[in-house]
C-alpha cells in the first residue's frame, strides 16, 4: 500500500466513525474546548503509539507466517463490513458494555473535573486509550500496514479523521445539530465503513486472485 493510499484509508476510517467518537469522547472534547488542539494532539499521539505497536507486531508475524497475511487482511475486511452493517442498520454501537468498560469510562470522566499534569494533552492521551471498537478496527488495519512507521501513520490519519466530529462538539456543541437524523447518520457512517472493509478484502485477497501469493501491501 502506498503512503497516500494508506493515509487516505486511515483518514476515511476515522471520518466514518466520527459520530461514534463524538458520542463516546465528546464530553472530554467539550471539557478541553479552549485547548482542543492540544487535546486532539494527545489523543492522536496515543493512536499513533498503538498503530506503531500493531504495525511492528504485524511485520513480525508477516516474517514468521507470510502466507497468513492475506488471511488476516480478509478477516479484518470482513470484520469492517460486518461492523459497518451493524453500525448503519443494526443496533448501532452499544452505549453500555461490560461493567469494567463503563467503570473505566467513568474514571476517565472524573479526570475532567481535576487538574491533570499536562492538562488537555494528558486528557487526550488517556481517552485515546479507552476501549473502543473503532480504534480496535484502526489498530487491526495498522497491523497490516507493514511496519511500525506505516502503522503509526495509518493510526494517526485515523485520529485526524475523527477530529471534525469531535471539534464540532467541542467548539459549537450547542448550535450545531446534524441535519440528518441519527438513523441517517448511522447509515452513512456504516456505508463508509463497509466500503473500507470491501476495499480491504479486495486488497488482501488480490495475491490469491493473481496467483502471486505474498503480502497484501
Amino acid at each position: 500500500m502506498t503512503w497516500p493510499t494508506l493515509l487516505v484509508a486511515g483518514f476515511l476510517l476515522g471520518l466514518a466513525h466520527g459520530a461514534h467518537c463524538a458520542g463516546m469522547c465528546g464530553v472530554f472534547a467539550l471539557h478541553a474546548r479552549r485547548r482542543f488542539v492540544v487535546y486532539a494532539l494527545g489523543k492522536t499521539c496515543t493512536y499513533m503509539l498503538l498503530g506503531a505497536f500493531a504495525g511492528a507486531t504485524g511485520a513480525a508475524l508477516h516474517v514468521l507466517a507470510h502466507p497468513m497475511v492475506p488471511v488476516l487482511g480478509v478477516a479484518v475486511g470482513v470484520g469492517l463490513v460486518l461492523g459497518g452493517w451493524r453500525l448503519g442498520w443494526g443496533r448501532g454501537p452499544s452505549t453500555g458494555g461490560p461493567a469494567w468498560i463503563r467503570g473505566l469510562t467513568r474514571a476517565v470522566g472524573d479526570l475532567t473535573r481535576k487538574d491533570l499534569p499536562g492538562g488537555p494533552f494528558t486528557l487526550g492521551a488517556l481517552t485515546g486509550a479507552l476501549p473502543c471498537g473503532a480504534v480496535a478496527l484502526a489498530v487491526l488495519q495498522a497491523a497490516l500496514a507493514g511496519d511500525a512507521v506505516r502503522g503509526a501513520g495509518l493510526a494517526g490519519a485515523f485520529g485526524l479523521g475523527t477530529l471534525p466530529a469531535l471539534g464540532a462538539v467541542a467548539l459549537v456543541a450547542g448550535p450545531v445539530k446534524a441535519r440528518l437524523s441519527a438513523h441517517q447518520l448511522r447509515a452513512v457512517a456504516g456505508g463508509l465503513v463497509m466500503i473500507a472493509g470491501l476495499s480491504t478484502v479486495v486488497r488482501a485477497g488480490m495475491p490469491w486472485v493473481t496467483g502471486t501469493g505474498g503480502c497484501c501491501s
